[in-house]
């Protein structure tokens, strides 16, 4: 049997196109989420980047963000 076949997993994240996320290597710059895809590997990417390198910033209780 093949493992990919056999391993399915479902990776979600609170993140929609118009978000802000943190990204780069010290997570400090704020981006627009404007695509969100898969890389060949099954990679997560946002904007065509990895999806590895960034942060969800808290939402406080009036809906803006930290």
């Amino acid at each position: 049997m093949n493992i990919k076949r056999m391993i399915r997993e479902a990776i979600t994240l609170p993140i929609e196109i118009g978000d802000t996320v943190l990204m780069g290597k010290f997570k400090n710059k704020k981006v627009v989420v404007k695509t969100i895809g898969w890389s060949e590997k099954g990679d997560l990417l946002i904007n065509g980047k990895s999806a590895m390198r960034m942060r969800i910033p808290k939402k406080t209780e009036n809906g803006s963000e930290q």
